[in-house]
């Protein structure tokens, strides 16, 4: 019993310090920075919760469930099916509710506010199941569409409002790069920590730290929110909405080259594990410094990029990025030793800042044609129906690892592996990132924001 109290009693200490230093962060850059910027900063914070709560659900979900609650696997397979398809919904259907959304705060900033600490508090309850076994299932189920709702409550709400606040060119790419750095931060803090935290102070600990640190990330961000008055609200129903986003001529070849782009942001992390056991032959722990290698290295050069977009314009620059990503990823075909492949990781990490936080500027213009076009803001109903169209990314994730793996004879936990399987992994860490940054790059071709300029 006071092994425990001094266990919960230590976690809550490490939890008050971390929220006491983030707190002390942002009252030291308000003495140090001019209010613009601080704003912008705040605002870009959002993305920092983001991370931690989407990379510790995806890595370590699962596992809790099925191996240490030991829910059927195939409960679990299916709520995420369920789970999916209304993921899909939500986000149209919240982004054009918040379009036509009238009042005297916004019509964004109350989405936020109301659902901050729900959302905290549900993510905390997904550690924290206070059901029977025979109820775990359904449990499960509920708690993670309360989680997605919540979440594209507030982070699509959050997004929409990026094209309104930062109109120029300039200030989006610096703000995109604010937003993607704490994105990453919050990511590496999201698959580290929860092994840390749970081993030693159990998961509901870590379900209250990581609650915690959510609750606080998106109030910073919520004080940097502003909205303009004076807005057009949309008056048209919602599946004409829906139509209206793909007669815009700039969306489609966005959006089937943001697919492909973030397919490869998924799939490659996906590959990596395979690749490193099978392939090279490295400990576990040398797998973490390749990945974290990636993220570490797109920090910094997300400032680069975002220098490159002010002089270039986003389509320049989103050329350049996946083009020289192209040349680099066959190197992974070819290497042979963890120095090898870190050298080449390092370099891919530098390079897909680009593509990352040129997503979120070349979504903006895309907005501000509509804006043109129709007279109307409709932030929400754009940034909904591109996360819709991702969201199949982490389907054509699996389908195209699993079909790769299984037609090239790989057999699994078994270190010998056929030489056409460790030809298939080598294929899936270079060449189907090829394929996928080719469409891309052809997509991105037929882009029409900026191509006067670039011509």
């Amino acid at each position: 019993m006071k092994r425990d109290l001094r266990k919960h009693s230590k976690s809550y200490l490490y939890g008050n310090c971390i929220c006491f230093l983030m707190l002390f962060s942002v009252r030291f850059l308000r003495k140090e920075i001019n209010m613009t910027t601080l704003k912008k900063v705040a605002y870009s914070f959002g993305n920092f919760p983001i991370g931690i709560m989407l990379e510790a659900f995806g890595t370590y979900v699962m596992f809790f469930y099925i191996d240490v609650l030991k829910v059927d696997p195939s409960f679990i397979s299916l709520a995420f099916v369920i789970h999916g398809i209304i993921f899909a919904i939500f986000n149209p259907l919240i982004g054009y509710v918040s379009d036509k959304t009238e009042t005297r705060w916004g019509r964004r900033r109350p989405y936020i506010a109301f659902g901050i600490v729900p959302l905290a508090l549900v993510f905390y309850v997904i550690w924290s199941p206070f059901v029977s076994k025979e109820f775990l299932p359904a449990y499960f189920l509920t708690v993670i569409i309360l989680f997605d709702f919540l979440y594209v409550l507030v982070g699509l709400n959050l997004a929409a409002l990026f094209p309104e606040m930062f109109p120029s060119l300039e200030e989006r790419a610096q703000v995109s790069a604010y937003r993607q750095m704490f994105g990453i931060l919050g990511s590496i803090i999201g698959v580290v920590l929860p092994p840390i935290i749970y081993s030693r102070y159990g998961w509901n600990v870590l379900g209250i730290i990581f609650g915690t640190l959510i609750a606080i990330g998106f109030f910073i961000a919520f004080y940097g929110c502003e909205e303009k008055k004076n807005i057009k609200i949309p008056s048209i129903p919602v599946l004409t909405a829906f139509k209206y986003v793909f007669l815009n001529k700039a969306f489609l070849p966005f959006v089937v080259g943001g697919f492909f782009a973030k397919f490869l942001l998924t799939s490659v992390p996906a590959a990596i594990p395979f690749f490193t056991k099978y392939v090279l032959r490295i400990p576990e722990k040398e797998v973490s410094l390749l990945l974290g290698s990636i993220f570490v290295t797109a920090i910094p050069m997300m400032l680069v990029w975002s220098k490159i977009t002010k002089k270039f314009g986003s389509r320049k620059a989103m050329f350049l990025s996946i083009g020289f990503l192209i040349l680099v990823f066959p190197a992974y075909f070819f290497v042979n030793t963890f120095v090898e492949t870190l050298i080449v990781s390092v370099i891919f990490g530098a390079l897909l800042a680009g593509v990352v936080m040129l997503l979120d500027v070349m979504l903006a213009e895309v907005i501000d044609e509509d804006t043109k076009n129709t007279g109307m803001k409709r932030e929400g109903m754009y940034t909904g129906v591109f996360g819709f169209i991702i969201r199949f990314g982490y389907s054509l994730q699996g389908i195209v690892i699993g079909g790769i793996l299984k037609l090239s004879g790989y057999i699994p936990n078994v270190l010998e592996q056929p030489s056409s399987a460790i030809l298939g992994i080598r294929f899936l860490i270079s060449g189907v990132p090829v394929i996928a940054l080719l469409i891309a790059f052809i997509s991105f071709w037929f882009y029409p924001i900026g191509r006067k300029e670039n011509a």
